[in-house]
């Protein structure tokens, strides 16, 4: 894939990105940072200090008033309790009230462990111009992993409840977000245990993969093979083809993943 050019103050920069030759429209889809952190534990955070500092950074980046990459960093600094403040984030907006779109982006950061993310705004808002491009690239990368992980959602849940029209939809839709889903399709196959699910995704990764539909559907009938060995083989085969996609670049983004992975070890 040729490389791609950003042109920033007059001066050209090269990047590479995994995603199709001609780029697809994408939904954005903004994670809640909140999940997880349950009611009880929400009015203990409401009652403390840390909530009305925490209103004052985030009316200070709302209104655009002082340093926006400081007051990111400070407000992720509050670790969990910065992530169930989040949830208060649009009762605090006014009717024409804008602010940074990084403010707007927040819930990412406040998903990545807290040194991550204050090093992530660091790089976000640096004088060198290539450190800050490569950020606005590695934001874009995160807005497509988190479209693909709700795509992966959707499959899910439409399986569960016999939905094929709902389910090819967000197949197709997977397969049009090209090489960027792969590592995520990659850790969804090898995690999940409902067969039809696995399938399903393991369709789509061997789409992209292969570039053709009808090789993809071939090679999961060979797979499905009674036949033992001739199932083995073609298994083998996409095992392979599995364990060759890169990894490396979505653990960079989501340093979050490779904790939950050591957790459950």
């Amino acid at each position: 894939m040729a490389p791609k050019k950003i042109v920033k103050n007059g001066k050209e920069y090269k990047y590479e990105e995994k995603t199709l030759e001609k780029d697809t429209v994408l939904n954005v889809y903004i994670p809640d940072p909140s999940v997880g952190i349950d009611d009880k534990t929400f009015e203990k955070y409401r009652n403390s200090p840390e909530w009305k500092e925490l209103d004052d950074l985030y009316l200070r980046a709302i209104a655009g008033e002082g340093n926006t990459k400081e007051i990111l960093q400070k407000i992720v600094s509050y670790g969990e309790i910065a992530r169930a403040k989040h949830r208060d984030f649009f009762n605090l907006m006014k009717e024409g009230d804008k602010g940074s779109i990084d403010l707007m982006l927040l819930p990412y950061f406040l998903r990545m462990p807290v040194p991550h993310a204050i090093d992530f705004l660091e790089r976000r808002y640096s004088d060198n111009e290539e450190t800050s491009i490569r950020a606005s690239i590695e934001i874009n990368e995160l807005i497509k992993d988190e479209y693909a992980h709700s795509l992966m959602e959707i499959i899910k849940n439409a399986g569960n409840v016999g939905d094929r029209e709902v389910t090819n939809g967000a197949m197709g839709e997977l397969c049009r977000m090209g090489e960027i889903a792969l590592p995520s399709l990659r850790l969804e196959i090898v995690n999940t245990k409902d067969p039809q699910y696995q399938l399903d995704l393991s369709i789509v990764a061997l789409i992209i993969i292969l570039g053709d539909e009808n090789e993809a559907i071939k090679m999961v009938k060979q797979i499905s093979n009674l036949n033992d060995e001739f199932s083995d083989s073609a298994n083998k085969k996409f095992i392979d083809l599995l364990n060759e996609i890169d990894l490396r670049p979505y653990f960079l983004r989501h340093p979050e993943k490779v904790e939950e992975l050591v957790k459950s070890q």
